[in-house]
């Protein structure tokens, strides 16, 4: 009886002590497919709001708002598509925002980004990155 215990809690700590090395690999995994990856400093090359580059600390704010977006869903490009910021990659995509509504209120927030050619578009709720749009005067307040 001693031994099946000994074997069982033997096993529990095998999977704890080794249980974390393979979840930061899946973590790593599933974060490569992400609809709304989060993007880094060396990542973003140029960020252009309203045919005006931005650098330094507006462009960090840029991406720091950009990261806290939460995904909603993916949608489609409609008709009425007016990008109020275009951001520019080092590996050449890029990442262009609009808004549905002048109304930014609603912090709903389009993004429409290249992943292997194709362009994926989708909403997020960004209050954080609404506030910025509105700030370096993308959009008006409604």
């Amino acid at each position: 009886m001693f031994w099946i215990w000994f074997w069982h809690l033997v096993a529990v700590v095998a999977v704890f002590a080794f249980g974390g090395l393979p979840s930061l690999y899946l973590k790593r995994m599933v974060e490569r497919f992400e609809t709304h990856r989060p993007l880094t400093a060396a990542e973003v090359v140029r960020v252009v709001v309203a045919g005006r580059e931005v650098d330094g600390e507006a462009r960090a704010a840029f991406i720091a708002a950009f990261n806290q977006a939460v995904f909603l869903r993916r949608c489609t490009m409609t008709p009425d598509w007016r990008p109020q910021v275009v951001a520019e990659t080092a590996s050449g995509g890029e990442i262009t925002l609009s808004t549905r509504s002048h109304d930014i209120r609603s912090h709903d927030i389009v993004i429409a980004r290249s992943r292997r050619g194709k362009p994926v578009v989708y909403q997020v709720y960004a209050p954080a990155l609404a506030d910025w749009l509105q700030a370096h005067g993308a959009v008006q307040a409604g």
